[in-house]
């Protein structure tokens, strides 16, 4: 039970850091592409 609730908020831990990275990355995209248009 206990192993399983650690692998539970490890997985999570490691989703929400991926989720983070893809945000930054697409703001820094978005960023470079808003600043090409111009």
């Amino acid at each position: 039970m206990f192993s399983q609730l650690l692998l539970a908020s490890r997985y999570r831990t490691a989703h929400y850091q991926c989720m983070a990275t893809k945000m930054t990355a697409k703001h820094i995209f978005g960023y470079l592409v808003y600043r090409g248009m111009r």
